[in-house]
């Protein structure tokens, strides 16, 4: 049973790690609602102005620089509970909080007046995004327990990313689906309602089954006197953090966004629904999979760097083509090329932040996991929003019309630049730091050598 885990004397069974990162799919579900979905939702069924919308999620990209290193640093303090645990412990508690605000996000009414749903939405989400920040810092930091070296994380991300594809298509396919369909408001919340239910019922079935032991934390203890000036200068100065987190912060951000555009790129430039609004990302999702056991062994390889490095090329591509292609088919290829590059950013920044976080401790004589998932939530967030903002300020300066499917030339420019043009942008930007990034395969290799011999 998944509850004898002892990540540090016993082998992790294929099952085991199955059932550990379906806690992750119940996660994705919300999220990729939340985040994908509710933009379309709210501009063209509550009818709140998409510029509204772009200043909401500025805003709470702000909150999260705010709160997610303190967050953080919470997570890390907070001691072993016999019985209860530490990281199983908060995301038991955190994961219902997220399904409730899933939820009360879809009662906003379209008589209501702007600056309410404006106003309402902001909090509801804030209330989300503190869940779903101690969730997802949790849920890192016992992947980091259990998982000890770049190989083993590289191997947890992809299958996770392979046991998480059904929940996460289901979750992609019915804002697709329903949001470029003839459905009716009430039809359309009661779909959304549903994924939240499934939701809940995969975090029950997962999260009673994880548990934790006191030897996950043996060596691992987050000092009270944490002195957070001291410890900001030396994770500010080193050279690997300020590169990977530059390098995430831009392409994190595409990867974030990339269902909110989606949806209006097939909606609205396409103007395709349903079946075939959802076969470029069918094809996508292919594509990952048929790319998966490739990127595993080019990263034993040559290491994560030079494996992000290269892949990204296939998503330059892939989304420069989007702003110029007129063929459907042309489109659902330069998906496939877009998810080529995702595949690879989706197996290795986990591992690569894991191998961060190790060479940290290595440093400090401290592991402040929880404190390093604030910052990366900090960077990963505001991505997300930022480029979100610029899409909705596009759209709007190019005369989008929430209220009908059918655009015009001017509009659907809009849209194919804001889905296209700004991720090249943000990519050809992310190339850099990765290329400046200094930790390569040796140094990989070098970490974790270290770091087993500080917990043997």
């Amino acid at each position: 049973m998944i509850n004898q885990v002892n990540p540090h004397k016993e082998h992790i069974t294929l099952r085991k790690k199955i059932m550990i990162c379906l806690a992750a799919g119940a996660d994705a579900i919300l999220g990729t609602v939340v985040h994908a979905a509710y933009m379309k939702y709210y501009t063209d069924f509550i009818g709140l102005d998409a510029k509204l919308y772009g200043l909401m999620y500025l805003i709470f990209g702000i909150w999260n620089a705010v709160n997610d290193p303190l967050l953080g640093i919470y997570s890390d303090k907070k001691k072993y509970i016999e019985g209860k645990g530490k990281a199983v412990y908060l995301m038991k508690r955190t994961a219902p909080l997220m399904v409730f605000s899933m939820i009360a996000m879809l009662y906003a009414s379209p008589s209501w007046n702007q600056w309410v749903i404006f106003g309402y939405l902001l909090v509801v989400m804030f209330l989300y995004d503190t869940a779903s920040t101690l969730f997802g810092i949790n849920y890192k930091i016992y992947l980091l327990y259990i998982a000890t070296s770049p190989e083993e994380r590289t191997q947890f991300s992809i299958i996770q990313k392979y046991v998480n594809m059904l929940p996460a298509f289901v979750a992609g396919l019915i804002p697709v689906w329903f949001l470029t369909g003839d459905y009716s408001m009430a039809v359309i919340k009661m779909v959304f309602i549903i994924s939240g239910l499934i939701g809940a019922a995969l975090f029950s079935f997962t999260l009673i089954y994880l548990k934790d032991y006191p030897e996950f934390y043996k060596h691992q203890e987050f000092a009270d006197d944490f002195d957070f000036k001291k410890n900001m200068k030396l994770i500010f100065t080193s050279r690997s953090f300020l590169t990977f987190v530059m390098f995430a912060f831009l392409i994190t951000g595409v990867q974030r966004s990339y269902y909110t555009l989606y949806i209006y790129y097939m909606d609205n430039v396409m103007n395709v629904s349903e079946t075939l609004a959802l076969l470029p990302d069918v094809f996508g999702a292919v594509v990952q999979l048929a790319i998966y056991p490739l990127v595993a062994r080019i990263v034993r390889k040559v290491g994560c760097r030079d494996t992000i490095k290269h892949f990204t090329w296939f998503s330059l591509l892939g989304f420069a083509g989007l702003v110029f292609v007129p063929s459907y088919w042309m489109v659902v290829l330069c998906y496939g090329f877009i998810m080529i590059g995702f595949a690879a950013y989706w197996a290795v920044l986990d591992p690569m932040f894991g191998t961060l976080i190790d060479e940290n401790e290595i440093q400090s004589g401290e592991r402040k996991a929880g404190f390093f998932m604030g910052l990366m939530a900090v960077v990963t967030i505001p991505a997300q929003s930022f480029i979100v903002f610029l899409f909705t300020m596009l759209i709007s300066y190019f005369n989008y019309d929430g209220s009908t499917k059918i655009q015009s030339a001017e509009s659907m420019m809009g849209i194919r630049l804001g889905v296209g043009m700004l991720p090249v942008i943000f990519l050809a930007l992310s190339l850099i730091p990765i290329y400046l990034y200094p930790i390569t395969r040796k140094r990989e290799l070098e970490i974790k050598e270290q770091i087993e011999q500080i917990h043997r």
